[in-house]
């Protein structure tokens, strides 16, 4: 279980996070353990069967009760309720000060599994998994980060939107250079790793971040799309697969510095003969045109170069509707 698997199940809208948003509000704390029923036994002392069906009402009110309270590993059911969790003190260490926090972090340790502690004072709720720790964010800040990182998606999309401007004029022209390829490619690497952030706070959010959801996933569908057919124009000239996978170990800083890029994009040059697109991306940008159109262009004619050369009628000879062909170079001697 990694930590983005974490947070969807303690998203907003859920039972569970609503459960501990209730005991917050009414100033309370709470120890809750997630595991396998068969190995009940082995963690805990006194308390009494529940074994109900877990409701965020229930869960509320069974917190008003001192003890720790055992919930199944499917995040179903309410098993045990009052009971006293006993980790073996002497083995299993803890770095944390509270009583209730320090028996969450030494049974998450002890027996492998998912623990979280409430803390009355604070009002933050704290997961233990293993040796791992994660803290719950009220929905105020989680609404505070995600703008933040919303704002920075936004700026960066913007930077790669006018990346692609540019890109069209200079395929159009003749002028590409295989810089103009890596900034592009450097801006969508920049722009994961902010739509990364900003993915892990909608998990969090869950219900509650839809509309941002669905405008991340507008954005990268867009970026993908104009990346997809970059690396059909280009492949001819790189080993694009090979190139993604580098991309791919690259952390955050390293990816800033286009030299870096710069490297790997030659280390994968398949020739030395000069870049010239084949003419999927333009011809996309035309609406009149089916993915069936844009194969057959390409197909007949090699490179956008010599697409540019053509006329209307070579066009329509070669299966192009006289409408689409009119379209077609209409679009590329606007620029």
């Amino acid at each position: 279980m990694d930590r983005k698997e974490v947070l969807r199940i303690f998203a907003y809208g859920g039972a569970l996070r609503n459960s501990i948003d209730k005991i917050t509000k009414a100033g309370r704390g709470a120890l809750f353990v997630f595991m396998d029923p068969k190995k009940i036994k082995d963690i805990y002392a006194g308390g009494f069967k529940i074994d109900a069906k877990l409701t965020e009402e229930k869960l509320a009110e069974l917190a008003k009760l001192d003890g720790a309270i055992i919930i199944d590993d499917n995040f179903e059911r309410i098993l045990y309720a009052n009971v006293l969790l006993t980790p073996n003190i002497k083995k299993v260490s803890s770095s944390e000060t509270g009583t209730r926090h320090q028996a969450a972090e030494r049974t998450a340790k002890e027996f492998e599994i998912l623990t979280v502690a409430v803390s009355e004072k604070t009002k933050i709720a704290t997961i233990y998994y293993k040796n791992r720790k994660l803290s719950l964010g009220s929905l105020n800040e989680l609404f505070t980060r995600t703008g933040e990182a919303l704002k920075s998606l936004e700026k960066h999309e913007e930077i790669f939107q006018e990346l692609i401007k540019k890109f069209d004029v200079s395929e159009i022209l003749g002028l590409i250079t295989i810089e103009d390829i890596i900034m592009i490619f450097q801006r969508k690497k920049i722009i994961e790793f902010v739509a990364e952030i900003l993915s892990t706070y909608l998990l969090e959010l869950g219900k509650e971040g839809r509309l941002v959801e669905l405008q991340l996933k507008e954005g990268m569908h867009f970026i993908n799309s104009e990346i997809s057919l970059m690396i059909k124009d280009y492949s001819e000239y790189f080993d694009f697969d090979s190139i993604l996978k580098e991309l791919e170990k690259l952390e955050y800083d390293e990816t800033l510095e286009k030299e870096n890029l710069f490297k790997i994009f030659m280390k994968f040059r398949k020739n030395d003969a000069p870049v010239v697109p084949r003419g999927y991306r333009i011809l996309k940008n035309i609406p009149i045109l089916s993915n069936d159109n844009i194969d057959l262009i390409v197909s007949e004619f090699t490179t956008l170069k010599e697409l540019m050369l053509s006329n209307e009628e070579e066009l329509k000879s070669k299966g192009i509707t006289e409408r689409k062909a009119r379209a077609i170079k209409e679009y590329l001697f606007k620029f």
